[in-house]
């Protein structure tokens, strides 16, 4: 309906757009007359709003439910439009319009026969949940009622639920705790990778990406320190100033602020966690390893989320087959069974734990251990062949170290 794509649109706000009222900002969110010459673009491709909806702004005009008419003064529940009408409605903007035409309250209308190069459209579904699927229903319900002009407040901890602390800070799923076997199950890994061990995790919070590279460097700006290698103040990799083209010919670049950080220690992303928890009054860290693996997994036993069969690994993940070498834009491949995107590819992810061999004993919330010389990251990243990106597949490096290929995902404390 009309009312259910402008909830949604607004994902909590009340500006203009998504993420406030600033038109400038449009650019990161959607494609419009600035920047999509004059056609339609792969979706998913800008910023997705709070809730993780991509194109809410711009690229085509969505058709809703709901035939065209004024709106009523009265607090309404659930309404669906008028029963008849000669037009029904439009929202979103597309690529030939102007930011105006984007705003989330913006309406249009035409006949329902009628079609054109701007006009598109997205599925809803509004079948009864399984009880096993959401366990808050009447908590949900409840929310539902509330008049639409409030800012809604999403429902604490539901199972993977997304939500954010601050505007602008990375967005969070909630993911319940369980138990999962962890390692490799399938005997084709290294060494390191078994034995395969029962882990029991509480509930925790993960990042739904990696850390951007808009998201790092507000951190940079803010504090003035823990640069990423490729901005430096005399590195030999500085994009601008340095002798090595080494991060440049990964296409590491300040405007590509959508792709993840690359060129980062462990230490620099730890201190982004603690300037996190400093804004938020949260606690945020890096994942654990075990927690790293069972979000990765998302339910699955198999080499990855999906499954055994590496010719669907395109679909879930840039790797060494795809990404053109170099890091791609987040979220925009496949997200696994939990709404997380880039756990497989793209770049290997710091974890909190020092390196050591697995144990065979079950453990519970386990961390790694209290000493070391390599840190841990998981994941694979956009050089790697898709065996590098299993869900098992684990990497080390001294806690300075950086490269092109790792950067990190956040955890949060629940």
């Amino acid at each position: 309906t009309e009312a259910e794509w402008e909830y949604a649109c607004r994902a909590g706000s009340t500006t203009q757009y998504c993420f406030d009222d600033n038109p400038r900002e449009l650019v990161d969110y959607a494609w419009f007359t600035e920047n999509a010459g004059s056609k339609t673009h792969p979706v998913g491709q800008k910023r997705p709003n709070d809730w993780l909806l991509y194109d809410m702004h711009g690229n085509v005009w969505e058709w809703v439910q709901d035939w065209f008419g004024t709106y009523s003064q009265s607090a309404q529940s659930n309404p669906s439009g008028p029963t008849s009408g000669s037009n029904r409605v439009l929202r979103g903007g597309s690529w030939n319009c102007v930011a105006d035409y984007c705003r989330s309250a913006f309406r249009s209308h035409y006949g329902p026969g009628f079609r054109g190069g701007s006009l598109g459209f997205r599925v809803a579904r509004t079948d009864p949940w399984p009880s096993d699927t959401f366990t808050l229903a009447a908590q949900q319900a409840a929310q539902a009622q509330r008049p639409a002009r409030e800012t809604p407040e999403p429902p604490k901890y539901t199972p993977y639920h997304v939500f954010r602390d601050q505007e602008k800070l990375p967005a969070l799923v909630y993911l319940p705790g369980g138990r999962f076997n962890m390692g490799d199950s399938q005997g084709i890994g290294g060494d390191d990778e078994k034995p395969v061990h029962e882990v029991t995790l509480d509930a925790f919070a993960l990042g739904c990406t990696p850390v951007t590279v808009g998201d790092y460097l507000r951190f940079v700006e803010a504090t003035d320190q823990h640069a990423p290698e490729w901005l430096e103040e005399g590195s030999q990799y500085h994009i601008d100033t340095g002798t090595d083209d080494h991060y440049s010919k990964a296409g590491v670049s300040r405007e590509n602020l959508d792709h993840p950080i690359v060129g980062v220690s462990w230490d620099d992303a730890q201190a982004y966690c603690d300037w996190l928890s400093e804004q938020t009054g949260e606690q945020y860290t890096l994942p654990t390893e075990a927690e790293w693996e069972y979000a990765c997994r998302s339910g699955s036993e198999a080499a990855y989320c999906f499954g055994d069969d590496e010719s669907e690994l395109a679909d879930y993940a840039w790797y060494g087959e795809n990404s053109q070498n170099k890091t791609q834009p987040i979220g925009t491949r496949k997200a696994n069974a939990w709404g997380l995107y880039d756990m497989h590819g793209n770049v290997w992810e710091w974890v909190y734990d020092w390196y050591e061999s697995y144990s065979q004993s079950a453990q519970s919330n386990p961390s790694g251990p209290a000493e070391g010389s390599n840190r841990v990251f998981r994941g694979g990243g956009w050089i790697n062949d898709a065996d590098y990106c299993r869900s098992a597949v684990r990497g080390r490096s001294d806690p300075g170290g950086r490269s092109s290929g790792l950067g990190f995902r956040v955890a949060r404390r629940v």
